[in-house]
């Protein structure tokens, strides 16, 4: 292996590996049997989608045929799918454990699919098809408890939610397999906690992750601070929140070190006198 960035266990206990320098991704098979459309043995290693190139190819054929640049992150879903950023290329991708229908396409186990992006660098497609959307440079990605596949579109300082189903989340009318912009106005800088979270300013966000009450945490990055989009009404970390709107829950703005066993304190902060 060369610089494995992301691990995880899947729900059979296979380890899954994201390997961006050969532009491929790996499992090490926890026990003996067919997985991801790969005969595999406990204990062996597999590739399961990359054939090492750098490029963009393969959407509907078997794994092993694709070629990417850099997947630099990747989350498997609670049906085993697997979901991929793939950043270089500006999409993301989907490795189907099962034959069924996601994200609005009919799906074959075992093959890949582009559920987002179009490979254009730039920043469009809110309210339409997640197919014909521009990123720039998406990163993390998570699958939240309704099916929908949030992530940071770093370059465009926001985060962006592909819908698994119609319906309601994050505060907005969604329909399956369209994209729209939860949280981010598209300008780098540190503003709207309490508010409309796509009101916000977020600087370079990278990892995003769902709690077990729905809300979706996200590091913004160059603000040196972790803050939540409300994915309901009620109180989270200490603080009442609004669906839809966005929240500091950690982090001053300050890159450094320091606050183990205190609460969060304001940027600004002063002790007070005694």
């Amino acid at each position: 292996m060369r610089f494995p960035s992301e691990v995880a266990v899947d729900t059979y206990g296979n380890y899954v590996v994201a390997e961006p320098y050969e532009s491929a991704i790996r499992v090490v098979a926890n026990s003996t049997g067919t997985f991801y459309g790969v005969p595999m043995t406990a204990g062996d290693i597999y590739t399961v989608a990359g054939d090492g190139t750098q490029g963009y190819s393969g959407d509907g054929d078997r794994r092993p045929r694709q070629r990417w640049t850099s997947p630099l992150a990747w989350e498997w879903t609670p049906r085993a799918n697997i979901i991929i950023a793939d950043t270089g290329n500006q999409r993301l991708r989907v490795i189907a454990k099962s034959t069924g229908t996601f994200y609005g396409q009919a799906m074959t186990a075992g093959n890949i699919y582009t559920i987002a992006g179009d490979g254009t660098e730039g920043y469009s497609g809110d309210g339409g098809p997640a197919t014909s959307a521009a990123f720039r440079g998406p990163w993390g990605v998570t699958v939240d408890g309704s099916g929908n596949v949030v992530f940071a579109d770093t370059g465009n300082n926001g985060v962006r939610v592909v819908a698994g189903s119609t319906g309601t989340f994050y505060g907005q009318a969604m329909t399956a397999g369209d994209i729209y912009t939860i949280a981010g106005n598209g300008t780098a800088g540190y503003s709207g906690d309490g508010g409309p979270a796509a009101s916000a300013e977020l600087s370079e966000p990278t990892g995003v992750g769902v709690d077990r009450s729905g809300n979706i945490l996200v590091g913004d990055t160059d603000n040196s601070r972790i803050r939540v989009v409300a994915g309901t009404t009620g109180t989270f970390y200490g603080q009442a929140m609004t669906a839809g709107d966005i929240y500091t829950i950690a982090g001053d703005g300050t890159a450094g070190y320091s606050g183990d066993g205190d609460q969060r304190r304001p940027p600004n902060w002063v002790p007070p006198r005694a």
